[in-house]
């Protein structure tokens, strides 16, 4: 259990202390659940950081069941039936929220560079998916994804992704990340925003 996404990003970012001071490293916040977690990651690590939008696609017919994942780019995953998945697809809706995340910045040149997907769990990993995808055509010489928790099988389903699965603790069945924090409020983009303007987490309802 955690106390919020702060700790859980402090001691996420004790499992990659080995990483400080390589000059190749990039941390991106998968937003933006992930973007409170990657300031605390990349506050142990001392380098910038900075947000990678990527947008749950919900099924209509069950509300609360991911069908899985868009990242900026056009960059999807799927849980379970793609084509049903590509039908359902909306890339401008998360091309505008990364504009609005990085107040029109665009992502940090990757190419080449050792890539620190954050995120505050996986669950599905659809998420994890799709912006893993965004990272790899970019380039990214290798891509290591960082969750506090994570299950085993999800662990399974990322691997063909990124190269490296970092978290604190696995869980054999996770239903709701909420269930392991303390402290668990949503985090709006303007939350994202402001930790990104601040460069810290005291800032956000982490």
């Amino acid at each position: 259990m955690f106390r919020d996404r702060a700790e859980a990003g402090q001691r996420l970012g004790e499992w990659l202390r080995h990483l400080r001071g390589r000059p190749d490293l990039e941390v991106l916040g998968i937003a933006r659940g992930g973007a409170p977690v990657a300031a605390e990651v990349a506050g142990v690590l001392r380098v910038p950081w900075t947000v990678i939008a990527v947008r749950r696609l919900i099924s209509s017919a069950c509300p609360g069941l991911t069908m899985g994942a868009v990242a900026e780019g056009g960059y999807v995953s799927a849980v379970g039936n793609r084509a049903m998945v590509s039908t359902n697809v909306d890339t401008a809706q998360v091309e505008r929220m990364a504009v609005r995340l990085r107040q029109g910045e665009p992502l940090p040149e990757l190419a080449d560079r050792t890539v620190i997907l954050v995120d505050d769990g996986a669950v599905t990993g659809a998420t994890a998916r799709a912006a893993c995808r965004a990272v790899r055509a970019a380039d990214a010489a290798r891509i290591i994804l960082a969750v506090p928790l994570i299950a085993p099988c999800t662990v399974a389903g990322v691997c063909d992704c990124a190269d490296e699965v970092v978290r604190v603790v696995a869980i054999p069945r996770i239903e709701r990340l909420g269930d392991y924090y303390r402290k668990y409020p949503s985090i709006t983009e303007a939350d994202v925003v402001t930790l990104l303007a601040t460069d810290g987490i005291d800032a956000a309802t982490a």
